[in-house]
């Protein structure tokens, strides 16, 4: 007896050791293992970008592509061990089974057999089948019948030219109110018009008034608590949660930045002022990554032109462990709960 459940206990242990294993493995693989991912950026007469992103020996990939020359067409395919989970726009044919392909066949014959059907004049039916018998019909018709129809299609003509008679007599009665009717109908229907486009701009108006009254009633109470606000961001313990926020956002820079950056940047204003900042911020970059980027400023025209390759990894143990830290740091949470008060 004992040995049985000493077997019982052996086989659970195994099994539970098993599990832990795949759960330590699991969450190794989600936390350490990095997802790499790449973008090209290319821009002369039109935008095109291409991204993509795979993680786990690109158990899972995802890319991404878009296009201004074809009208801004937007490409996504997500695959999960080779296998596509999700496709935008999904254009694709599906495999086709045996089974289908035999319906598919057995469809298409039937809708031959339906259009050599339709393909045969009715001329050749109605000699083959419908011409001796009527022929026959008419044939043995009483002479009686034909009297009658005739009869009755003189009665028809005689009411129809007595009741013609009046309606040419008040012809020009009825047209002039016919004519009244539609100038009403018309003024009626330009009045309605006028009516719906004048309430329209009315709500628009005061809806826009409304929106004013708002940002000026916002910027009033900020007016009024000014020094509360100055006090708020003056407080010691929010000038360490800004210190601390500032850390955790170089470090998350440091980890995540591309660490392949590699192209040429054209790019110019009008005026050349602007294009003077806009080389001082940019001018980073060659800091950041000497040798592999260049930056063309022109200070005559206005252009832009780029083709930009970027590579880089991420882990997202960086991320939890950024996480965590704001969490659980004092400073950061009394901030937070001074400003929702605020």
């Amino acid at each position: 007896m004992l040995d049985v459940i000493l077997l019982i206990l052996k086989i659970l242990g195994i099994i539970l050791l098993v599990v832990l294993a795949l759960v330590l493995c699991s969450l190794y693989c989600v936390l350490f293992v990095a997802a790499s991912y790449r973008m090209q950026i290319e821009k002369k007469e039109s935008l095109r970008l291409e991204a993509y992103a795979g993680w786990l020996f690109r158990a899972v990939t995802v890319r991404f592509s878009l296009d201004s020359a074809k009208e801004w067409e937007k490409r996504l395919q997500v695959k999960i061990l080779g296998i596509p989970v999700l496709r935008y726009p999904n254009n694709e044919k599906r495999k086709k089974s045996s089974r289908w392909r035999k319906r598919v066949r057995k469809t298409k014959e039937r809708e031959r057999a339906v259009k050599d059907l339709e393909s045969i004049s009715e001329e050749e039916i109605s000699k083959s089948w419908a011409e001796e018998p009527e022929q026959m019909v008419l044939d043995e018709r009483p002479k009686e019948m034909d009297t009658r129809l005739l009869q009755e299609e003189e009665a028809e003509d005689t009411k129809a030219d007595v009741k013609e008679t009046p309606r040419e007599e008040g012809t020009d009665g009825k047209e002039e109110s016919l004519a009244s009717k539609s100038k009403k109908n018309k003024r009626s229907f330009f009045g309605r018009k006028i009516q719906a486009i004048d309430r329209a701009v009315r709500r628009k108006i005061g809806s826009m008034r409304k929106r004013i009254l708002r940002v000026r009633k916002s910027f009033s109470k900020l007016r009024k608590r000014k020094d509360e606000l100055l006090e708020f961001w003056r407080l010691p313990e929010h000038v360490r949660a800004r210190g601390s926020l500032l850390k955790e956002i170089r470090y998350l820079w440091k980890k995540l930045r591309p660490k392949k950056v590699r192209g040429q940047v054209r790019f110019g204003w009008e005026d050349p002022a602007l294009t003077g900042l806009c080389m001082g911020g940019v001018s980073i970059l060659c800091a950041w990554y000497p040798g592999q980027i260049k930056i063309l400023p022109d200070f005559e025209h206005r252009v832009l032109e780029a083709d930009v390759l970027v590579k880089g990894k991420v882990r997202f143990y960086v991320l939890v462990a950024v996480l965590v830290r704001v969490y659980f740091n004092k400073d950061i949470r009394h901030m937070y709960q001074g400003w929702r008060q605020l």
